[in-house]
Parts: structure tokens; sequence; C-alpha cells
């Protein structure tokens, strides 16, 4: 598997870039094709072309060489790629079928954290401070 270098910066603008959310589990989803053109999921299946919205090479360098590794190695037709926090994937099988399988073909090395932790909420802290006496 190839191990690409990545700054919250450069996975941020993944995100920036997105114009439809595909799934929670992928921060990002790309299309390209052979001729290198890459743009956000705008819809699922084949994106008609009057519905792509081309991302400019200037700029966005890391996502141009996922983009050129993907069609070098694994669809070299083109296809839609997934981004996470660990790595960019693919998706192998019937999709139809539900029978399909995210594989992993490039993962990250962030020089910081891609994402801040979330921390947890107590809901129940209005209860364990409030009076609730039944009068």
């Amino acid at each position: 598997m190839k191990s690409f270098s990545i700054s919250k910066r450069e996975f941020d603008s993944f995100n920036a870039l997105q114009i439809k959310v595909h799934r929670r589990e992928w921060w990002a989803v790309f299309s390209a094709n052979r001729h290198e053109q890459v743009w956000p999921f705008v819809c699922y299946g084949v994106t008609p072309i009057e519905e792509r919205r081309y991302v400019p090479e200037e700029g966005h360098k890391l996502l141009f060489d996922v983009a050129r590794y993907f069609l070098s190695n694994v669809y070299d037709e083109g296809g839609r790629f997934f981004i996470n926090t660990k790595g960019v994937f693919c998706i192998k099988g019937e999709i139809e079928n539900k029978h399909s399988i995210p594989v992993q073909f490039i993962h990250w090395r962030p020089d910081e954290a891609l994402t801040k932790p979330v921390r947890s909420f107590d809901f129940s802290w209005n209860l364990k401070s409030a009076d609730r006496t039944i009068k």
C-alpha cells in the first residue's frame, strides 16, 4: 500500500471541496477520469458531465497526486475514491447487490492529528445538581 504525507490543512481542503455528503464514514468523495479530471461527489452512479464541478489542479497538488495514483494503480479508466482519516479507499465488488467492500490503497502519514477529538458531554449534569425532590 502506498503511503502519502498529509497536513491538516490539506485534509480540510478535501472536505471544503465537497458539494454533497456521501456517507458519514467518508470525509470526502471524489471521482476521476482517465483525462485526470477530478470532481467531488454530487450523485450516485455515473456523474452526468453537466453536473461535474471540476477541481482545478492549482492549489490541490495532493488531491491530484492521489487521483494519478488511483488511475495508474487501481482503476485506469477512472472511478470514485473515498477519503477518511486513515487514507484513501476504492470500493470493490457489486455495489448494487450490497456485496461491496472498501479497499484501502493509500495510507496517510499525517504531520498532526487530522481531526480534533470530540469531548463527550455529560447530559446528566443538570440532574445531578438540580433539586429533584417531589413535594
